[in-house]
Order: C-alpha cells, then sequence, then structure tokens
C-alpha cells in the first residue's frame, strides 16, 4: 500500500496508520504461521485447541486486514471523485 498522500490525510487523518496496521497485521500472520505450521492443514477432530483457536484467530486477521484494505482504496475512491467541498480544501 503506497503511502498516503497530503490530501489524503487532511481529509482523513486515519489513514496515516494504515500502512503501520497492515504491517503489524503481516508480521502477527507470519508469527502466527512460524508458531503453528500447521495452520493450512485440514480441520481434524484431535486437533489441539490452541490449534483451532490459532486457526480462527488467523480467519479474523485477515478478514480485518481485508478490511482495512478495502476501506483504504474505497476512502481514496472517494476523496479522488470531485465533490462541493473540493472548494473547501486549503490547498
Amino acid at each position: 500500500m503506497r503511502p498516503p498522500s497530503v490530501r489524503e490525510l487532511w481529509a482523513m487523518p486515519e489513514l496515516a496508520l494504515l500502512p503501520a496496521l497492515l504491517a503489524a497485521i503481516d508480521g502477527l500472520l507470519a508469527s502466527l504461521q512460524a508458531q503453528r505450521g500447521m495452520l493450512q492443514d485440514e480441520w481434524q477432530p484431535g486437533d489441539s485447541a490452541t490449534l483451532r483457536e490459532a486457526r480462527l484467530l488467523e480467519l479474523e486477521i485477515r478478514r480485518a486486514r481485508n478490511a482495512l484494505v478495502c476501506y483504504a482504496r474505497i476512502v481514496r475512491r472517494t476523496l479522488r471523485e470531485p465533490t462541493q467541498t473540493e472548494e473547501s480544501l486549503p490547498f
């Protein structure tokens, strides 16, 4: 993800945190994979409780990551569209 522009940050300051959040999420996913290498395996009835929870955590983290990326994409698309407030921007 590219860093936000000044215009994007002025309109939506939370975009400043998205690259850092995505990097942290990617690090967490890599750590989960390293710790629990069997996350990609099929669910088995005898799987440990920690493995089951790790799989659920990975799924939720991936959903959150996807939601953040979609949010940033929609915000940027919205900011590219001309609006009546375009004149209100300080630059």
